[in-house]
């Protein structure tokens, strides 16, 4: 997803955290948290999780 995003870690160390920026399932992660709980989430949070959600919309009902 990252790579979608056309992101480097250390972009995302730099915009979302140093753990987030460790594998994309960390960032994924890092971005929903931010997404749930900040009332002012960053950009880069809210784009990954709109890639995820486009993601996965886009595989429900497909078999992996």
């Amino acid at each position: 997803a990252l790579n979608n995003l056309s992101l480097s870690r250390k972009d995302v160390a730099k915009e979302l955290s140093k753990y987030g920026a460790t594998n994309s399932a960390e960032a994924l992660a890092e971005a929903i948290s931010e997404v749930n709980t900040s009332s002012r989430p960053r950009r880069l949070a809210l784009e990954i999780v709109k890639e995820y959600a486009k993601l996965k919309q886009e595989t429900e009902g497909k078999r992996c």
